[in-house]
C-alpha cells in the first residue's frame, strides 16, 4: 500500500455496532442535498507523490488506498474514509450512537493540514479530520484495508473519493444503482466500443454523456474518453456512461431495456 500523506493524529477510535442502521436519525440538518460547490471535490490534491512525507517519524492520519471502486481517502491502517450526506460544511451531524457504527476519523486538536484536509471541532469537543470541509469517518462493519461495505448505506454515505470520478450509488428497492453526484442512473450503450462513443448528436440529447474534464484525475474501473465533437467522457471499465434524459428523480432508471440496446451501469 502507497502512504501519500503524513500527519499527526489520534488513533481512530472504532467502536463496532452489531445492530442495523435502518431508522437511526442521524441529526437535524434539513440539508439532506449533496454539498454546494464550497465543499465538493477539487481536482487540487496537494503534493500528489507517492513518496512525499512530512518526517520519518510521524504517523500518518490520512493515506490513500486502491478499492474496487477506484483510489479513496483512508486511514493509515487502509481503513476506506467515508463521508455523510446529511453533514454541513466543517460540521458533523452524526453523533451519539450514529458515532458508533460511523466512528469520527479523530484528529489532534492543532494537527498539521494541508491541502484540502482541515480539522473540525465535534459537538463533544473533540477533533475530525474533513476534506474539503466534509467530516471524514469509518465504518464499523468494514473489516480489512480497502472495504467499502458501507458505500451508499441509506443513500446517505459515501466512500471518500480520492479522484475526480462523479460517481455515487443509490439504492432503489432491491437495485444498487450507479449514479452521478446528483444520483442520477447511469447507464451503456450496446453499440459502443471500448473508449468509443457511437452515441452523438440526437442520441447525445436523449443520452447525455457523463461530461469529464480534459486531464481529470481517473483511477480503478474509472476512465476518461474523448469524443467525437472533442469533448471528454467518463467511461467504466472502457465502457462509455450516460444518463438518461427522460429519468426525472434519483431512483428513475426509465432507460434500462430501452431498444435492447441501453443497459443499467453495473457496480465495479
Amino acid at each position: 500500500m502507497n502512504n501519500t500523506f503524513a500527519l499527526i493524529a489520534l488513533p481512530l477510535v472504532l467502536s463496532l455496532a452489531a445492530c442495523s442502521t435502518d431508522g437511526y436519525s442521524y441529526g437535524s440538518s434539513s440539508n439532506n442535498s449533496d454539498y454546494s460547490s464550497k465543499s465538493s471535490y477539487s481536482s487540487s490534491y496537494g503534493n500528489d507523490s507517492k513518496n512525499s512525507t512530512y518526517s520519518k517519524n510521524e504517523k500518518k492520519a490520512i493515506s490513500k488506498y486502491d478499492t474496487d471502486w477506484g483510489t479513496v481517502w483512508s486511514t493509515a491502517d487502509g481503513m476506506t474514509l467515508y463521508t455523510f450526506s446529511k453533514d454541513q460544511y466543517d460540521r458533523s451531524n452524526c453523533n451519539a450512537k450514529c458515532a458508533t457504527i460511523w466512528p469520527p476519523h479523530y484528529a489532534k486538536k492543532h494537527a498539521k493540514t494541508w491541502g484540502n484536509f482541515g480539522v473540525m471541532k465535534r459537538n463533544d469537543g473533540r477533533y475530525q479530520w474533513t476534506v474539503n470541509g466534509q467530516p471524514l469517518y469509518t465504518y464499523s462493519k468494514d473489516t480489512y484495508a480497502g472495504e467499502t461495505v458501507g458505500q451508499g448505506t441509506l443513500n446517505y454515505w459515501y466512500i471518500a473519493r480520492a479522484d475526480d470520478a462523479p460517481i455515487k450509488s443509490y439504492q432503489q428497492g432491491e437495485y444498487d444503482l450507479l449514479t452521478d453526484v446528483n444520483h442520477m442512473t447511469l447507464y451503456t450503450f450496446d453499440k459502443d466500443y471500448e473508449g468509443v462513443s457511437n452515441c452523438n448528436d440526437g442520441c447525445a440529447k436523449a443520452w447525455p454523456p457523463l461530461m469529464a474534464k480534459e486531464g481529470a484525475h481517473t483511477s480503478g474501473p474509472f476512465s476518461i474518453m474523448q469524443r467525437k465533437d472533442g469533448t471528454w467522457q467518463w467511461a467504466m471499465s472502457g465502457e462509455p456512461l450516460y444518463t438518461y434524459a427522460a429519468d426525472q428523480k434519483p431512483g428513475d432508471m426509465m432507460g434500462d431495456g430501452v431498444g435492447g440496446v441501453w443497459h443499467l451501469a453495473q457496480q465495479p
